[in-house]
């Protein structure tokens, strides 16, 4: 039988390695929240407005199984409420466009949709970085972007009133045709007006678009009145009709869900929408076979509190829930939806509108799920509490087939020295991230191989306060039941080591096999500049990177990492820096000395490496003082440390 094995510079961790390890003796942490101090949609900067103006283009780097771009940079860091989902597409012929909210003022009046295009997929074939919105002089935010007709694209965004959007039909040159008003909803008990949208395509003319998207309207001080919308065009966009969501066939369409919690996708003829973040209701799918004109529900994760009012004595309960937050969909070519959905735990334990929410190691996990199975996620022992827990008793394990990703060890497999104390806990990422491993992404290649990115806290990294965030990549071959959880850090490489990586998002890959897209939003400070409880003090250039993976999947007697662990001393050192190196097999070695910019001082051949532990050393006198990066490869593979000369 094959197994997945991704050929990369990620750290590689088998599902057994963490489950037979204990977790260490921390504590998790509590914090009171109230579900009525929500705000969402509006712009909020802390602090005093530093602003960096010279914005760089990120050079494409390529390692073993990955390239990656930096396609834009915005100072508006606030990609979404919750989660993000369709802000890149891939054509048929392989060229891939990605969106994002950017800004490059300090009033943020130029906040509007950055666009970069990759014809063919090839990554020298990225444009420069986007110097202005889309949209011109219309001010807006939370891009969703897809391909249209026969070699179109198409861009919904929201500004101040509704949604527009905007068309063009050659992708990636031309003109914008816009603004085209979707409309808001009429005859509904409120004026609600449109805004963050998702937006999916599908037909055999690839003419018909959904969009679906989220309203509020102010009833009272903190007391919003929230539905769900589906907007439908059959003719590529030019005209549209809006609608109550397909939730409104159960009576959920209001005051259930919230902004951005919420994501669509489309295969053909199949639509599949994913409705998830609410404390009080199910996780539920709506699929359509026949381009939207019907619906059929289906409950991913079960609520044993469906439907409760808060305020009722009943709604009380005294045990902690293992709950679903941010989630993402896809479509695979046989119509098959997919689903990975995080996790966070809370408890409704008083009458009324606070409820508390548990931060730590143990409160961690990214499920997986597909609409081949008959029922909701369950638990292996039945309660419904713990469905999506992955920790249990203290170890790692439980239900562990189940899930897709979670916090990655050490390289020995381990969760030693892990601090729930440097998890970043504050309000800005709180509806963000409001479980440790978040925000997840799936794509699917043409044979039905699924990998998934997620955010997760790296406790290998860390800026003396908080881990970093990282964007990790799992993967599942097609027709097997075996995740191989975290095989790569997308940010892995030395000009990442001090970025914390939110926002992913990701696509399908429509042409190549074995082929993965996905992106994200990085930035050298951790929190947010933009939103509620916002932490930053500057503004800060947050990058849009996005990266192309490719996975191998073969046999077992494939090439593997030779390179058991790779150290460097002395450290800091002054002449003669020593690398030493636990080789599982003998290989051929190559050492590269990268400083802080990435630029590359000093590159070597070194002799040949054997079975066990080799030392070999490199003169480092010529380099300045400074930080710098050897990276020492073998047989294809890469390992990057650190070291300072004095």
């Amino acid at each position: 039988m094959k197994k997945a094995l991704l050929i990369s510079l990620g750290l590689v961790l088998g599902l057994s390695a963490t489950a037979q390890h204990m977790l260490p003796q921390t504590e998790m942490k509590a914090f009171t929240v109230n579900s009525n101090k929500e705000i969402v949609g509006n712009d909020y900067a802390a602090g005093n407005l530093n602003y960096v103006e010279n914005q760089t283009m990120s050079p494409v780097i390529r390692w073993e199984g990955m390239n990656e771009a930096g396609v834009m940079m915005t100072n508006y860091d606030l990609q979404s409420n919750a989660f993000v989902s369709n802000r890149m597409y891939q054509a048929a012929d392989g060229s891939v466009a990605a969106v994002a909210t950017m800004s490059h003022q300090t009033n943020f009046n130029d906040r509007g949709t950055g666009y970069n295009f990759c014809k063919d997929g090839n990554f020298e074939n990225w444009g420069e970085m986007p110097n202005a919105r889309v949209e011109g002089d219309i001010r807006t935010g939370w891009p969703t972007i897809a391909t249209v007709g026969a070699n179109g694209e198409i861009l919904v965004s929201h500004a101040d009133d509704n949604l527009n959007c905007w068309i063009r039909s050659t992708k990636g040159e031309g003109n914008w045709e816009g603004p085209i008003a979707i409309p808001n909803p009429t005859g509904t008990q409120y004026p609600y007006k449109l805004s963050w949208a998702r937006m999916a395509v599908s037909g055999a003319d690839n003419n018909i678009v959904h969009v679906i998207s989220g309203s509020q309207y102010k009833i009272a001080e903190n007391q919003y009145s929230r539905c769900m919308f589906y907007s439908r065009s059959t003719d590529g966009g030019h005209t549209w009709t809006t609608d109550y969501s397909p939730l409104r066939s159960d009576s959920l369409e209001t005051d259930v869900y919230s902004a951005d919690d919420y994501a669509i996708a489309a295969n053909g003829n199949n639509v599949a929408i994913i409705y998830t973040g609410s404390l009080q209701a199910h996780v539920l799918m709506y699929k359509s076979t026949d381009n939207g004109q019907t619906w059929q529900k289906r409950i991913v994760w079960e609520n044993p509190y469906n439907g409760f009012d808060w305020n009722d004595p009943q709604s009380v309960y005294a045990d902690t829930m293992f709950g679903p937050a941010n989630a993402a969909i896809a479509v695979d070519n046989n119509g098959v939806a997919h689903v990975a959905l995080n996790v966070y735990v809370y408890i409704h334990s008083e009458v009324g509108d606070n409820y508390t929410v548990f931060r730590g190691l143990i409160c961690d996990g990214i499920a997986y799920w597909n609409d081949t199975e008959t029922t909701p996620i369950q638990d292996a022992d039945g309660n419904k509490h713990d469905a999506l827990r992955l920790w249990k008793n203290g170890q790692h394990g439980n239900n562990e087939s189940r899930f897709c990703g979670w916090i990655p060890p050490k390289e020995d497999g381990s969760y030693e020295g892990f601090d729930n104390d440097k998890l970043y806990v504050e309000e800005d990422y709180f509806r963000h991230f409001y479980g440790q491993s978040a925000c997840p992404a799936i794509s699917i290649d043409p044979q039905g191989n699924i990998a998934v990115a997620y955010s997760a806290p790296n406790m290998t990294r860390e800026d003396g306060k908080h881990y970093f965030r990282n964007i990790f990549v799992s993967s599942k071959e097609v027709n097997t039941d075996t995740w191989r959880v975290a095989t790569d850090n997308l940010m892995k490489e030395f000009q990442h080591q001090y970025m914390d990586g939110i926002y992913t998002f990701g696509v399908n890959n429509v042409k190549d096999n074995s082929t993965f897209w996905f992106g994200y939003q990085e930035d050298e400070t951790i929190g947010l500049n933009m939103g509620s409880g916002a932490t930053q003090s500057n503004v800060t250039d947050n990058n849009i990177v996005v990266s192309k993976v490719v996975l191998k999947f073969s046999d077992v007697n494939e090439i593997v990492n030779p390179m058991n662990s790779v150290s460097v001393r002395p450290n800091p050192v002054q002449s003669e820096l020593y690398i030493d190196v636990n080789a599982s097999q003998a290989s051929n070695m190559n050492v590269a000395v990268y400083n802080i910019t990435g630029q590359k001082v000093l590159d070597q051949n070194v002799s040949a490496l054997s079975t066990g532990v080799n030392t070999r050393s490199i003169n480092v006198s010529s380099l300045n003082s400074g930080v710098y990066f050897v990276t020492v490869s073998a047989n294809g593979f890469q390992e990057t440390k650190k070291f300072i000369v004095r």
